[in-house]
């Protein structure tokens, strides 16, 4: 199906260089300026018109654009458009004088052959042009000297090469992106091309001229050469890769099994700690049977040598016994008051009883455990999509004014001869001027000649162009030289004044459409503001496309164009409050998991979203970072607790009880007298608490 004619954008296609089933390249000239252009057009069907493709074919188009290279011909416009009810995707490139490589080469034939310089330096412009592609992911370039323009203005003798055909490899990248091996195998299929097109023009070298020297390598064999050291450099990644996965799953596997043993010997301490709990108890009522028991015998003991005395005994007796009583009571309570004030002098001077000036004290420093932990969160899924549209007309002049100038009416005349015989020719020239009766002119188009048959005809005209030169049949009847008989005997007709009528242009469309833009725009921008929710924000400012409509076409014959201009802005938005809320909810579960409810958060979570990407699978990933310190609590139950748990032990079982207590990172103990023995007294055991940072290794989550 040709395209000729055919109009994309602000140019008409002229003329059909290339095609194929799905893919043609059209030479083209601008509507007004007549500048000509190349035009590459696509064909979207099936896959490639799915919004994702056609996204994918943009960026690819667009990164083929940023390549700043002299041997890729540059895109100076592309985009979608209908033709015959069919979608393409079309480019806009230069037009070359000079052509493709392959009509220079025909045109140049065996009259002016190639030097081997110049089919080596033709070479390594194709070679770096496919390379730069191939870097860039773009294969399958349907590698022909018809692919490639030469550009011989700057300099005949060195022409430029500039690849041009890459639309179609675009469309043949996107259909085998998801094949590995197809892709290997395009690559491979544009290096033969390259070897074949090689081989073209060395057919067209001069034999005569010299040849390089032996051992020198062509552009090929250069490229190829990058190629195998860039896969042997890949290679080495992966392996260089493989072995990061490895020494991480090793380190993994090495901390969690000392997290496990961490584990057992916590549970072991706990188990010792409450089978010595076990043993104290036990022994309190062991002792305290012991006691009863005691108490019991000294009581029998006394009764038993108890013997009642006489009521007959004297009063010496009676006085001597008072006596004794007497002292006993006084000595008891002297002894009851220097031990009262020696306690007092002890905590006045001391802070600590007489009594435990002989016994030893003990200072337990205890480091204990505040983790530091660090997480990343990625939330996909957490934005939403808003949009709005707004439609506003307007009605402007046509300005193109097309003048019809005016045109005189048209008929014949006859001639009639009325001498008998016509024995006398008469001629009767152009241009000569007869008047009918109403006064119109009318003048002979032809030389008009009576011979014998005495009858003429000669087409004429109105000298006045407009309507009032339609005279009507036989208004002019005259004579002529006597004996000549003029006459129309058909009406003249065609007569037109001047007039002048005014059409659609381009123009008239393009201002009216761009002053409805601008305020359109600006007004649809701020009713999507007004749609964002409370602490929702853009992720990217918004996307505006605009489309313009005309209920008359470029050319119609209008007094005035009525233009509709509907501006659409869309935009995806997030909540940043509530990704940062989730994130420190999962940080605190986590937290919980691995540390366990006697860890509390010091101070707060700090949160902060650090990137925001689009992902083709998952769509628009926030990533946020979170982290906290957890500390543990002990309490003064628990410190009081510890204090008898290592009452009378050694100083070596303290440091073992202690260290594999839950939360406790180190332990330091000083007992006074360089005893190696803790105090049997608990009181004067002092226990305080020192915190150290122990930082968690950081990990990446998906909610």
């Amino acid at each position: 199906m040709s395209l000729v004619n055919q109009q994309v954008g602000a140019y008409r296609l002229v003329r059909k260089l290339r095609a194929s089933r799905d893919y043609k390249v059209y030479q083209a000239v601008h509507i007004r300026s007549s500048e000509k252009r190349i035009i590459q057009l696509a064909k979207l069907d099936d896959g490639l018109n799915k919004k994702q493709s056609r996204t994918r074919i943009w960026q690819y188009v667009e990164s083929i654009r940023a390549i700043n290279s002299p041997h890729i011909i540059p895109i100076l416009k592309y985009d979608r458009t209908k033709i015959k009810g069919k979608n393409y995707f079309y480019i806009i490139t230069p037009c070359y004088i000079s052509g493709s490589l392959k009509e220079w080469l025909q045109l140049r034939g065996k009259t002016n052959p190639l030097s081997q310089q110049d089919a080596d330096n033709i070479m390594r412009q194709a070679c770096e042009a496919v390379e730069v592609f191939h870097q860039s992911g773009i294969a399958h370039l349907n590698i022909e000297p018809s692919s490639f323009m030469i550009e011989t203005a700057e300099n005949p003798n060195r022409p430029q090469v500039v690849l041009n055909d890459f639309l179609l490899a675009v469309l043949s990248t996107e259909r085998i992106r998801k094949n590995k091996v197809r892709r290997k195998e395009a690559i491979t299929e544009d290096q033969n091309a390259l070897k074949e097109m090689e081989k073209l023009l060395n057919q067209n070298v001069d034999k005569t001229s010299i040849e390089p020297a032996e051992g020198s390598a062509s552009s090929l064999q250069i490229l190829e050469q990058r190629l195998v050291i860039a896969e042997e450099e890949k290679e080495e990644l992966h392996r260089k890769l493989r072995e990061l996965e490895e020494e991480k799953e090793r380190i993994s596997s090495e901390l969690q099994k000392q997290r496990e043993e961490k584990r057992r010997l916590l549970v072991l301490a706990e188990e010792e700690k409450e089978r010595t709990i076990r043993d104290l108890q036990v022994q309190r009522e062991s002792e305290t049977k012991l006691l009863a028991e005691a108490i019991l015998a000294t009581s029998s003991v006394r009764g038993a040598d108890v013997t009642p005395s006489a009521p007959s005994s004297s009063v010496t007796s009676r006085w001597t016994g008072r006596w004794f009583w007497a002292l006993g009571g006084l000595l008891l309570l002297a002894l009851l008051l220097a031990g009262t004030v020696c306690v007092l002098a002890g905590l006045f001077f001391f802070g600590k009883p007489a009594w435990a000036f002989g016994s030893s004290s003990a200072k337990v420093v205890m480091t204990q455990a505040a983790y530091g932990l660090t997480d990343n969160y990625i939330f996909a899924g957490a934005v939403h999509s808003i949009s709005q549209a707004k439609t506003q007309s307007i009605t402007v002049p046509a300005t193109n004014l097309v003048l019809i100038p005016g045109r005189s009416s048209t008929g014949a005349l006859t001639f009639h001869n009325t001498q008998n015989p016509c024995t006398v020719a008469h001629v009767i020239p152009a241009g000569t001027v007869f008047i009918d009766s109403h006064g119109i002119s009318v003048a002979t188009d032809q030389v008009a000649i009576l011979g014998a048959s005495c009858i003429a005809t000669a087409p004429a005209h109105a000298v006045k162009t407009g309507l009032t030169g339609n005279i009507g049949a036989h208004t002019i009847k005259q004579t002529y030289l006597t004996n000549i008989v003029v006459d129309n005997p058909a009406a003249f007709a065609g007569g037109q004044f001047d007039q002048s009528y005014t059409t659609v242009q381009q123009s008239d469309i393009n201002h009216a459409a761009s002053s409805l833009q601008v305020q359109l725009k600006q007004a649809t921008l701020n009713v999507l503001h007004k749609q964002l929710q409370t602490n929702e924000q853009f992720v990217s400012p918004p996307i505006c496309k605009s489309k313009v409509t005309s209920d008359h076409q470029v050319n119609d014959i209008a007094t005035e164009v009525a233009v509709t201009a509907t501006i659409t802005c869309r935009a995806e938005v997030y909540n940043p409050q509530e990704i940062l809320a989730r994130s420190d909810h999962m940080l605190q579960e986590r937290a919980q998991a691995l540390f366990g409810p006697n860890y509390t958060l010091t101070g707060g979570i700090n949160s902060e979203i650090t990137h925001i990407a689009t992902d083709i699978k998952h769509g628009t990933l926030i990533t946020v970072v979170a982290s906290g310190l957890w500390t543990y609590q002990f309490s003064s139950t628990r410190a009081d607790q510890l204090a008898r748990l290592i009452t009378g032990k050694d100083k070596q079982d303290t440091q073992s009880i202690l260290t594999n207590q839950k939360g406790v990172q180190s332990v330091s103990i000083t007992i006074s007298n360089n005893d190696s023995t803790m105090p049997n007294d608990a009181n004067a055991i002092n226990i305080t608490y020192i915190t150290t940072l122990v930082p968690i290794e950081e990990g990446v989550a998906f909610p």
